[in-house]
């Protein structure tokens, strides 16, 4: 993953807390718990200037505020604080105080309006409030509600005018036609952004230059309440171009794209008055790497107005029908097996199921789970591979950290088992392509039932690959994720890379166990027999807590006592 910040993913109870703060928190607001830097980001990027008030580190919120180039940690007392809930105690009008303006790049963002001037004067002033350099470009696509005459007084906007409504994206067109910027924002005249929106992203571009473009997450919202906290698609690149085709991976108000990209794929399709930003998702994943930054960028508003350009659902899909059809004939060509099962979703989301059965047509049969799910879901006859193994997958991570780790490691031979220890209500915003056994929330050793080699995988840490085990025996009464820790420390497997943090933070049991684990290497095996105290007081009969043990005493050179620790004897003395 290109964006490499330390913020692990959340669950969407804490966004939609998240959400509910940035929209009530005062302008000096204190941090007084743990924080990977997710709440000082969210919070500073709000305008909001962020106390460290804790008594943890505040290195990973120190380290995270300088990469995105936001302002330092104060240490000063804030009259409200957050607490480890991300609730607020104490109470103070909420406000905010404006970001101290950052040299850097320029952003070109292109807004096209009509006939919305209140909302359009909203929108207007949360781009000015950037704390990055910014042009803002406005079209005005032929409004009659004193949209023109409220322009022409605004002295710091580059406008251009129609004469007549031609609609949204023959607005866009002539925006795009002056950009002047190195990056560029294309924004609704409805939508607001954070005051530190366009400097997170383009620090994230400038910091990634294998990226094409990178989205924020929203928080969509009305005059009267919060409703939900959407957090773009944070999925690899090569797994992005293909989810693009099947669903949406962010807002459009939230992309930050390179300037540069609009040569190659060209101007927004005219044949389109709806679903041209999602067309435009898909040309720009082609042509470079796209990702996402795990923080909120934009507030999108939800409201009765039709959107500009709008038009009924059933014209509008007239209309995206021979233009889906026609991009996947362009690329079909040089579509690999999985990109063709990818396009087979997205024509058949799209009412073109007879097309979807031609492009499954040209991937012959037998199917991993993933292409048996597809084809079963488009209505296709499938020939599953006979598997000879099982895959098990723990989803601790956030969207998209399960279909990451699903791509990289799901086999032809393996039948695929997931642990959902992240609540989702269906499966969440994430697009599950594979076939397998979905369970919520459930011990490993109370759910899988087989003989086979079992291969553990986690998602919040996707390039992880320990070996296969043969005995479910091997596998602690431990909540999921903590199972798969304790286990890779007490068989000495490659520690996780952790890229993606889990949604908790890792349990007491796992941290002591890998401490244990470190000390051995380290050749400190009386540090390591203090470790795994609490680790074989909790699991009294759980083998390779054992060996961990006798391994210690064989450093000390106690043969006798390792001895009886393989054969669990030694608990009391050693507890």
């Amino acid at each position: 993953m290109a964006v490499s910040i330390a913020t692990r993913p959340r669950t969407q109870t804490e966004r939609q807390a998240l959400a509910q703060v940035l929209i009530s928190s005062p302008a000096s607001i204190g941090i007084a718990h743990a924080d990977d830097g997710w709440a000082a980001a969210a919070l500073s990027m709000s305008g909001r200037r962020v106390c460290w008030q804790s008594s943890a580190s505040s290195r990973p919120a120190t380290n995270l505020l300088a990469s995105l180039n936001l302002p330092e940690l104060s240490f000063e007392s804030a009259p409200v604080q957050l607490d480890a809930k991300l609730r607020l105690e104490g109470k103070r009008p909420a406000g905010l105080s404006a970001l101290p303006h950052v040299d850097g790049p320029l952003t070109s963002v292109v807004l096209c309006t009509f006939n919305r001037l209140p909302l359009l004067q909203q929108a207007v002033e949360s781009v000015r409030a950037q704390s990055a350099p910014v042009e803002l470009i406005v079209i005005d696509d032929g409004s009659t509600d004193g949209t023109h005459r409220w322009l022409k007084t605004q002295r710091d906007l580059r406008v251009f005018t129609h004469e007549r409504n031609q609609g949204k994206v023959a607005a866009l067109a002539t925006g795009l036609q002056h950009v002047q910027g190195e990056y560029t924002l294309v924004f609704d005249d409805d939508d607001l952004l954070l005051p530190g929106a366009v400097q997170a992203l383009a620090t994230t571009l400038e910091a990634c230059p294998s990226l094409t473009g990178v989205f924020g997450d929203s928080i969509l919202f009305s005059e009267t309440e919060i409703h939900s906290y959407r957090p773009a698609l944070r999925v690899p690149p090569q797994v992005m171009r293909r989810a693009a085709l099947a669903q949406i991976p962010g807002l459009s108000g939230a992309f930050l794209v390179r300037s540069s990209i609009w040569e190659e794929v060209g101007a927004f399709d005219p044949r389109l008055s709806r679903g041209e930003d999602m067309d435009m998702f898909q040309r720009v994943a082609r042509v470079g790497d796209v990702e996402a930054l795990p923080l909120p960028t934009l507030y999108c508003r939800l409201h009765d107005g039709e959107k500009q350009g709008g038009s009924s659902p059933q014209k509008a899909a007239s209309r995206i029908r021979p233009v889906f059809v026609e991009r996947w004939r362009t690329h079909r060509a040089k579509a690999a097996r999985e990109e063709g099962f990818s396009w087979a979703l997205g024509l058949h989301k799209r009412g073109l199921t007879p097309e979807a059965h031609i492009e499954l047509a040209r991937w012959p049969t037998p199917d991993t789970p993933a292409e048996a799910w597809a084809r079963g879901h488009i209505g296709a006859q499938s020939t599953p591979v006979v598997t000879e193994g099982e895959l098990v997958v723990v989803d601790d991570g956030d969207p998209g950290a399960l279909e990451a780790c699903l791509d990289r490691h799901s086999r032809r031979e393996l039948r695929l088992w997931v642990n959902l220890e992240v609540p989702r209500e269906p499966i969440g915003q994430v697009r599950l392509h594979w076939d397998g056994n979905y369970a919520a929330q459930e011990r490993l050793e109370q759910w899988l039932d087989t003989t086979a080699p079992v291969h553990l995988r986690l998602s919040s840490s996707p390039e992880w690959s320990p070996p296969a085990i043969e005995d479910l025996s091997l596998l602690p009464p431990l909540p999921a994720a903590d199972a798969l820790l304790v286990l890779g420390a007490a068989m000495d497997w490659p520690a996780p890379s952790l890229l993606r943090r889990g949604i908790g933070p890792m349990g007491q049991l796992s941290w002591q166990a890998w401490r244990a684990r470190r000390k051995l290497k380290n050749q400190e095996p009386r540090k390591a027999l203090a470790a795994l105290g609490p680790l074989l007081e909790a699991l009294p009969h759980w083998a390779p807590g054992w060996r961990m043990a006798a391994e210690a005493f064989e450093g000390l050179g106690l043969r006798e006592d390792a001895k009886r620790c393989r054969s669990r004897e030694l608990f009391h003395q050693v507890a």
